[in-house]
């Protein structure tokens, strides 16, 4: 019977609603819910409850006996949290007047929270290893299962199937939260801002008219960088000779093609987009305008089962400094580039490049999750290791040097214990809370952690699903990200009602 939000952290007074939410039959896909009825010229305070199951007005009685959730007298917008998923409840709200006499409900409303499979935890499993010390109230999204789940595993949001699939495909990736109190996410068709509720705000063209394409093969990262545009990485393809310092990658399994000239191949390059409201191209950056650069095109790694190109996994965008960071798995290194020029200002972590392999030491390896800290040190997810071998992943944080390197302040191991690997061949991200403490998401390998800088676990977690033998098994993610208090939910609450 508890409240989430104060109601003097909800909304001021002067804020009228001209609807009715949750509306009539309402099916909702989240447990804390937002509340709100039109303003009574009478009323001084409001009080909600909700009830489990279906009642009406003539039978205010038994609403009575089964109101399971009520609100402290406040105004008439109201946060609750709800039980359970897959229920059917009945809500209502009485006022008070100036004279400090309670006027009962003489309306009742009726909604019902939906069900997916990977809400249900006996199939999906957030498990929480080390039970939080601190950050109690966080909530943590989880991409490619698609769930907002509370500090103690318990699901409290869901996207729901809003391309109506009756399962979870199309690999979502990125979901994250917004300054504009929404969400943002890609999945395999495109790149999408959504509310609370699911529903689509703004998509993206994915039209090719930057690529050249039928789309622009969005991938890994998207962003909405203020109230009026949205940057997301693409993919483009280019022919490139193959050189004769490069034969090794002439055995790795790609496409080629051959004239007067000598070979070429098919390398797959990225860009980054940044579009308007309306969809239009209003900045651009192609990597492959940097083909001559020796920090950019020069593969680091010949194996065989690495895949051709630098394959960009994300970039950060510092708006306060105008430069965007990315990070490049393949060739192990991360470009700084000056925006809107796109003028590359320094390359870090590739020392291994024209013939001078035994020069400097590389300070990460097929890293993920690039950030810019408080303190302005990059921190990364430093995998630290190849597809097909094992090892140990690493946080770590840097400090940017005058002279384009990077120098480690600070790593944190994640051989943690033996709930989860150690490392992860793909995927990762870090995520720094208001108070420096960074949540960490090991990606293919879904440990999901808090820790501080003084390399305290504060709290652990490892998210899971049922295989055919009924057995837990990982559920590998690419990231993950937080809502770190319960205020923060309120402008995605509140987000499509608000005057």
């Amino acid at each position: 019977m508890r409240t989430i939000f104060a109601a003097l952290l909800i909304i001021s007074c002067s804020s009228a609603y001209a609807q009715i939410i949750p509306s009539e039959g309402d099916t909702i896909n989240y447990l804390i819910a937002g509340f709100a009825v039109p303003k009574n010229k009478n009323a001084v305070k409001y009080v909600f409850r909700v009830a489990e199951g279906n009642y009406n007005v003539a039978n205010a009685d038994e609403f009575a006996k089964h109101t399971i959730v009520q609100s402290k007298p406040g105004t008439n917008k109201e946060v609750l949290e709800l039980p359970a998923f897959g229920k059917e409840y009945t809500w209502a709200v009485s006022y008070t007047d100036k004279l400090n006499k309670i006027h009962p409900a003489t309306a009742y409303y009726h909604f019902r929270t939906g069900y997916v499979q990977y809400i249900d935890t006996s199939l999906y499993r957030l498990r929480i290893l080390n039970q939080a010390s601190d950050h109690k109230d966080a909530l943590i999204l989880t991409d490619q299962i698609p769930v907002v789940y509370n500090m103690n595993g318990k699901p409290i949001w869901y996207l729901p199937n809003w391309h109506g699939e009756k399962v979870l495909t199309h690999g979502t990736r990125d979901l994250k939260v917004t300054k504009s109190g929404t969400f943002t996410l890609l999945d395999e068709r495109g790149a999408y801002e959504i509310d609370y509720n699911g529903n689509v705000i703004w998509q993206a063209p994915n039209d090719g008219k930057v690529n050249g394409e039928t789309t622009e093969r969005y991938h890994h990262e998207f962003i909405k960088i203020s109230s009026s545009s949205y940057m997301v990485a693409g993919h483009e393809f280019v022919q490139r000779f193959v050189a004769d310092n490069n034969a090794g990658e002439k055995d790795i399994n790609q496409s080629t093609e051959a004239d007067a000239k000598g070979e070429y191949k098919k390398i797959l390059t990225s860009t980054i987009i940044e579009y308007d409201t309306t969809g239009r191209v209003i900045w651009r950056w192609h990597e492959k305008d940097f083909d001559n650069n020796e920090t950019l095109f020069n593969k680091l790694n010949k194996q065989k089962d690495q895949s051709e190109g630098t394959h960009m996994n994300g970039f950060y965008f510092d708006s306060k400094r105008n430069v965007i960071y990315l990070s490049f798995r393949n060739s192990n290194s991360i470009a700084k580039i000056r925006y809107p020029s796109g003028e590359i200002i320094a390359i870090y972590g590739r020392q291994e490049i024209l013939g001078r392999e035994h020069i400097g030491r590389i300070n990460f390896k097929a890293q993920h999750g690039i950030m810019l800290g408080k303190n302005n040190n990059l921190y990364l997810f430093n995998n630290n290791i190849l597809k097909g071998t094992t090892g140990v992943s690493f946080v770590a944080a840097f400090e940017e040097k005058s002279n384009n390197a990077l120098r480690k302040v600070w790593e944190f191991s994640c051989n943690i214990d033996s709930n989860a690997n150690s490392y992860s061949i793909s995927g990762g991200s870090v995520v720094q809370l208001q108070d420096s403490c960074l949540l960490v998401c090991m990606g293919a390998t879904p440990r999901i952690f808090i820790v501080n800088h003084q390399k305290e676990v504060l709290w652990n977690a490892v998210l899971q699903n049922k295989n055919e033998k009924g057995e837990w098994e990982p559920a590998p993610l690419y990231r993950a990200s937080v809502i770190e208090n319960r205020k923060e939910l309120e402008p995605l609450i509140f987000h499509k009602h608000a005057n």
